[in-house]
């Protein structure tokens, strides 16, 4: 949770922890299935991508499914027209 936070900080937000961690020394990160340690995210707006935190929250997961889905190791915005 990031607030008063809009999506374009929040995505940079997301980027700026996920790059940290993709070229953080981690010991063994060669092993990984990505030759390094990575992570996903999505990223949800209140109340722009839903209008409690119950389904803002929903939102942001789907947009982790979203990234998870499409080459892990990135950060992805909700998207109310591209629901799957």
């Amino acid at each position: 949770m990031l607030p008063n936070t809009d999506n374009k900080g929040a995505m940079i937000y997301g980027e700026k922890i996920r790059g940290l961690i993709e070229s953080a020394p981690f010991r063994h990160k060669e092993k990984q299935p990505l030759g390094f340690v990575s992570i996903s995210g999505g990223v949800a707006t209140f109340p722009v991508d839903g209008d409690t935190i119950e389904s803002t929250i929903k939102a942001a997961d789907s947009a982790l499914y979203k990234s998870k889905g499409s080459g892990k190791n990135k950060v992805t915005k909700f998207d109310h027209f591209k629901l799957t």
